[in-house]
């Protein structure tokens, strides 16, 4: 079975490999991605299985979190900030274990302009937080950073933005909100590193079912933790491949694979619409 080396998904449940129903498509899609917080559904393996594309979720990346002390002296400097940016779900999964831990009333948050990118990151600060955020409709950081640059800050006195991030977020926001007139305090509360478990689920995956014909990546992390390990496990044969935004659709170029598709909204429907074009 699969599953006993990781986690693999198929179907929106943790199940072997090899069980499944028969789908409309005959093409296979293979996602590598984090895995969710909710750890009995995965909405992207839902999503492609209701439009009856078979889907397997194969995690490419684990998180660390780090600098609580740090993201808990800058939550609490409330008064000297215009609000808070998250750009990924494990940034608000931060501030939520920090807040707790420390006992912090996070929704005095609410009195600021808070904004999160994409609608998961947002559903996540409302749920998560009770924090009300704007900006979910946009589709990367360049975006959202454009639209907060349309927007002033309930202070005008401070135009400062809290910006939990991972240590390999890139200064789109920085860059593009200072001519705004707009400064970033960036905190680098959580680390990537590849999941250990890749390469035997890899292996597996492909004995029990075969090369998938579709992957999909999510970041530019998950193209660089996993491209030498796909190349090897997968040898001559190249899938097609769905990169999640422009940013990872470069990485995926860099390392010489075949990008086929890219999903402009980085949500289940993005997804589908991506995978859709290539069947």
């Amino acid at each position: 079975m699969l599953l006993l080396i990781g986690v693999v998904w198929e179907f929106g449940e943790r199940v072997p490999a090899q069980n499944g129903d028969s789908e409309k498509s005959g093409k296979t899609v293979l996602l590598l991605k984090s895995e969710d917080e909710d750890n009995n559904i995965d909405p992207y393996v839902d999503t492609l299985k209701n439009a009856g594309i078979r889907a397997t979720f194969v995690p490419v990346i684990e998180f660390e979190f780090v600098n609580d002390v740090l993201l808990m002296e800058c939550l609490k400097s409330v008064m000297n900030l215009c609000g808070i940016i998250f750009t990924s779900p494990r940034a608000v999964t931060a501030v939520k274990r920090v807040s707790e831990h420390y006992g912090f009333k996070i929704h005095v948050w609410n009195k600021k302009a808070n904004f999160a990118l994409g609608d998961k990151t947002a559903i996540l600060a409302r749920n998560l937080l009770g924090l009300e955020v704007l900006g979910s409709h946009c589709t990367n950081s360049k975006s959202l950073a454009d639209f907060i640059g349309t927007c002033e800050p309930p202070d005008e006195r401070n135009r400062t933005f809290l910006f939990p991030c991972s240590q390999k977020a890139k200064d789109v926001l920085e860059k593009t909100l200072k001519p705004h007139g707009f400064n970033v305090n960036r905190v680098e509360c959580y680390k990537t590193r590849p999941s250990p478990t890749l390469r035997n689920n890899l292996a597996s995956l492909v004995a029990q079912k075969g090369i998938p014909d579709i992957v999909v990546f999510f970041s530019p992390s998950g193209v660089e933790f996993s491209h030498e390990i796909i190349k090897s496990v997968f040898g001559a044969t190249q899938p097609n491949v769905v990169a999640v935004g422009e940013t990872t659709g470069a990485a995926v170029q860099a390392v010489n694979m075949k990008l086929s598709a890219i999903a402009e909204s980085p949500n289940p429907e993005g997804i589908l619409n991506a995978v859709k074009s290539l069947l």
